[in-house]
C-alpha cells in the first residue's frame, strides 16, 4: 500500500491500516491516492531501460500508419484486468480529445509491444477550485493536497472539457515539437494548474498578516531571528494545529482594536485548536513537537484577551517542555520560546504573588559573549526579576538573599551597554499635569528590558527586609519605601506611553494594580485610569475589572466605569 498524502508531504514512515498512526495521532484526515507516475519513452526493442529518460514520444512528420478494424484501447503495462487508477482515467480522456478516436488510425509499420504507457517526466500540479471566501476553513484538506499528490477534483470528467490538438495533424504539416527534456506529452494539453493554497479565503489571509504586524512583535521581543513573526507562519502552512491558533488570537485581537463586536469567528477557531491539542498534549511522544509547544504559548495569550484576566493554566501546560538544563542544547526557536514562556510567567509570579515554577537553571549567560549581544543583556533582566520572585514569594526569604539580589541589579544597571540607556528624559511635572516622566528608548528591547530592571527593584523596594516593623521610625520608613515604589510604578507608566511597544503597557498596568493604594492624589488617579483605558483600547485587552477595582480601592463614590 502507498503511503498516505500526509506522511509523503512530511516524510514519515507510513503503516498499511486504513487510518496510519501518524495521521491519527495528528488529526489529520489519511489519504492515499493511487496514482502512479512513469517516464514518457517511446517503445522499441533497441531502447534499454537506462536510456528511457533521453527520448520522448514524439512522431516523426513521415511516420507511415496503417489502419485498423477497431479503436484502439491503451492499458498500463502491469496488470491490465486491475482497476484504472485516476492517472489512468486521465490519459483516455487526454487520447480522446487530441483526435486519437475519431477515425480508425494506421498503425505503425514496426508493430510495438502489446502494451502501452503514458506518463509524464515531471509530477503534475495540484489543481484546486478557489472557494469562497465564506466557505469554512479546512486546513486539513488544504494540506492533503500536495504538488506529487493528484486529487480527484483534478482530473476531466469529459473529453469536451480538454482542448482539441490532433498529434497526426501536426506531423502531417511536417512540425516537429521542440524536444525539451522533461516536457509532458499533457503540457499545453491540461490548463494552467492552479497550486493549493493553506489558506482557503482572502480573511484569512488578513488575519494571518494580521498575526505578523500586530501581534509577533509582542512575542519577538529579545529574539533577533523573530521566530513568531518569520518562522511560525512558515510552520503554520504544515501545521493545522499551529496555523487554528494564530487566526484564533488574530481574529479574537482584530476584532477587539477594530470595534468589532463579532467574536465568532475567533472561538470557532479557538474551539478547532482545543479540539486537536487536546489529544496531542496526552501523547509522550508529543513532548518534541515545536508546534504543541507554540500553540500552549499562544494559547496564553488568547485566555487573556479574551476573558480580560491573566490565567495561568496554559503557563503550567507549558512548563513540562523546558526541564531542568535543557535548553542548553535546544535550537534556537525553543530558545526563544522559553524566554518568552518566562516572560509571562514572571508576570502572573508578580500579579498573583507567587514563585515562579520555571527552573532558572536554563539562565546561563557564562558562554554568552557581552559585547554587543542586546538579547542576552535583555535576557538577564528577566532573569533578575524571576529571580526576585522566587526570594520574595518563595521559601528563601534570607537577608543574606535580599542583598545578593540588590547587588546584581545594581551590577547590571553600572554595566549594561550605554544602547540601553533612553535616548530621551524629561522629569514629570505634576503643577503642569505631567504625572509621568517622558523617556523613550531606540528599540522594544530596550523597552522591555527597563520593565523587567523596574519591575524587580519595585519588588525589592516593597519587600525590604530592613524596614523597622515598630517603634518611632516605622512610619517614616513607610512613607520613604512608598515613595520609592511609587517613583518606580510612574516611570514604568511613562515608558509605556512614550513607546510604541504595546506590551509594555501591560507590565506598567501590573505595577498601578501592585501599588493602588498609594496613589492618593485624585489627578494623578485619573491620569492612570486613563492610561489602563488607552491600553485596553489599543492592545484589544479589555481590563474591565481591573479599572472598577481601582475606582473602589481609591474610594471614588457613586462611579461606575
Amino acid at each position: 500500500m502507498t503511503k498516505c498524502a500526509g506522511c509523503r508531504v512530511r516524510h514519515l514512515n507510513c503503516d498499511s491500516h486504513s487510518t496510519c498512526t501518524e495521521c491519527e495521532k495528528s488529526g489529520r484526515e489519511c489519504v492515499r491516492l493511487n496514482v502512479r507516475f512513469r517516464h514518457l519513452v517511446c517503445p522499441s526493442e533497441r531502447i534499454t531501460p537506462a536510456d528511457y529518460s533521453k527520448y520522448e514520444f514524439f512522431f516523426d512528420g513521415e511516420q507511415t500508419w496503417i489502419d485498423t478494424n477497431r479503436k484502439l484501447e491503451f492499458v498500463t503495462g502491469s496488470d491490465s484486468g486491475a482497476d484504472t487508477s485516476p492517472l489512468d482515467e486521465l490519459e483516455s480522456n487526454v487520447f480522446d480529445a487530441i483526435g486519437l478516436d475519431e477515425k480508425p488510425r494506421p498503425a505503425l509499420a514496426e508493430p510495438p509491444s502489446s502494451t502501452f504507457a503514458l506518463g509524464s517526466a515531471s509530477h503534475i500540479p495540484t489543481i484546486q477550485d478557489s472557494a469562497p471566501d465564506d466557505d469554512p476553513p479546512n486546513y486539513l484538506a488544504a494540506l492533503e493536497q500536495t504538488p506529487h499528490d493528484l486529487p480527484y477534483s483534478a482530473l476531466p470528467t469529459s473529453a469536451s472539457k480538454l482542448p482539441a490538438h490532433s498529434l497526426r495533424e501536426a506531423s502531417q504539416l511536417g512540425e516537429k515539437l521542440p524536444p525539451k527534456k522533461g516536457v509532458s506529452l499533457l503540457d499545453g494539453v491540461l490548463p494552467k494548474p492552479v497550486l493549493a493554497s493553506p489558506l482557503r479565503s482572502l480573511q484569512e489571509g488578513k488575519l494571518l498578516q494580521h498575526w505578523v504586524t500586530h501581534l509577533a512583535p509582542w512575542f519577538d521581543v529579545g529574539d533577533s531571528k523573530r521566530h513568531f513573526a518569520k518562522i511560525v507562519p512558515r510552520m503554520a502552512v504544515s501545521s493545522p494545529l499551529l496555523m487554528t491558533v494564530v487566526l484564533a488570537i488574530a481574529a479574537l485581537h482584530h476584532s477587539r482594536v477594530s470595534g468589532q463586536s463579532d467574536l465568532y469567528n475567533a472561538m470557532t477557531y479557538h474551539d478547532r485548536c482545543l479540539n486537536m491539542i487536546v489529544p496531542m498534549l496526552g501523547d509522550s511522544d508529543r513532548a518534541n513537537d515545536d508546534c504543541v509547544l507554540i500553540t500552549t504559548t499562544i494559547l496564553h495569550l488568547y485566555d487573556g484577551l479574551e476573558s480580560g484576566n491573566d490565567l495561568p493554566r496554559h503557563l503550567k501546560g507549558t512548563s513540562i517542555f523546558f526541564p531542568a538544563e535543557a535548553i542548553y542544547n535546544s535550537s534556537q526557536l525553543r530558545r526563544a520560546v522559553f524566554w518568552l514562556h518566562l516572560r509571562q510567567e514572571i508576570y502572573n509570579a508578580y500579579l498573583y504573588q507567587r514563585s515562579v515554577i520555571t527552573d532558572l537553571s536554563n539562565c546561563n549567560f557564562e558562554s554568552e559573549d557581552e559585547s554587543g549581544n542586546e538579547n542576552m543583556w535583555f535576557h538577564q533582566t528577566l532573569y533578575l526579576a524571576a529571580s526576585v520572585s522566587k526570594w520574595a514569594f518563595g521559601e528563601e526569604t534570607s537577608h543574606a538573599r535580599w542583598h545578593e539580589l540588590c547587588k546584581m541589579v545594581d551590577v547590571w544597571e553600572s554595566r549594561r551597554p550605554s544602547n540601553f540607556d533612553p535616548i530621551y528624559f524629561r522629569a514629570r511635572d505634576p503643577p503642569n499635569g505631567k504625572y509621568f516622566p517622558e523617556i523613550c528608548y531606540v528599540t522594544d528591547e530596550h523597552v522591555a528590558a527597563a520593565h523587567f530592571f523596574y519591575m524587580a527593584k519595585l519588588l525589592l523596594t516593597t519587600h525590604d527586609p530592613n524596614l523597622p516593623r515598630i517603634g518611632p521610625q516605622m512610619k517614616s520608613a513607610a512613607v520613604a519605601m512608598q515613595n520609592t515604589a511609587l517613583s518606580h510604578v510612574r516611570t514604568l507608566v511613562g515608558i509605556a506611553v512614550c513607546n510604541n511597544f504595546i506590551a509594555a503597557r501591560f507590565t506598567a498596568a501590573l505595577a498601578v494594580v501592585i501599588c493602588d493604594n498609594w496613589f492618593t492624589d485624585r489627578q494623578e488617579q485619573e491620569a492612570l485610569l486613563d492610561f489602563m483605558r488607552d491600553t485596553s483600547r489599543c492592545s484589544g485587552w479589555t481590563r474591565h475589572n481591573t479599572e472598577q477595582a481601582l475606582v473602589e480601592e481609591w474610594g471614588w463614590k457613586d462611579e461606575r466605569i
